[in-house]
């Protein structure tokens, strides 16, 4: 491994970190049933498996990501950890600009294999920019993870015209209904 591709693992796993996921680790001493780890990040009761690649191509590293699924959920179950995890998503990041097409189709074929391109980073570090750690939820919606617990929001509003200015006065309520 390069060093430069040792430093992207590392931004990944910093990222993680700043958007406050749990659990996370990975690197070169990484190691679940016998297959060292770039980076992982636990959110709720889902795991993210994250494959890191500088490389233009991107099938050969989808293709071995898909190919230790069952192996890594197997260490990860038994692992004191990340046993609590029970749903894992699987992705490949590169520092890459654009992911091909063929990588993208190839890489929704089942079992399917996230791909977080250098457009999709360079994304997230904007908004997480703006909003904080709250750019996490974003993420997570995008590699089809929902809350455990959804909340509804209610609302009531009054409509008035002040001095020819039409207002609104409104309630917001949270609940689980």
């Amino acid at each position: 491994m390069s060093l430069k591709g040792l430093q992207f693992e590392e931004e990944v796993r910093e990222f993680l970190r700043d958007l406050d996921y749990q659990d996370v680790d990975g690197g070169r001493s990484f190691i679940i049933n016998g297959i060292q780890v770039d980076a992982v990040a636990g959110h709720e009761n889902t795991l993210l498996v994250i494959a890191c690649t500088i490389k233009k191509k991107l099938r050969n590293t989808i293709e071995a990501h898909r190919g230790n699924m069952k192996i890594l959920k197997q260490g990860f179950k038994a692992n004191t950890t990340y046993k609590k995890y029970k749903n894992f998503r699987f992705i490949v990041t590169t520092n890459r600009h654009k992911t091909r097409d063929e990588d993208s189709d190839f890489a929704e074929q089942k079992p399917k294999v996230y791909i977080w391109d250098g457009r999709f980073n360079r994304y997230y570090e904007k908004l997480y920019k703006l909003v904080g750690k709250y750019a996490k939820y974003n993420i997570l919606a995008e590699i089809d993870i929902k809350p455990l617990k959804e909340s509804i929001f209610r609302s009531i509003a009054l409509r008035t015209d002040i001095r020819g200015f039409t207002t609104y006065i409104f309630l917001l309520i949270q609940g689980n209904y």
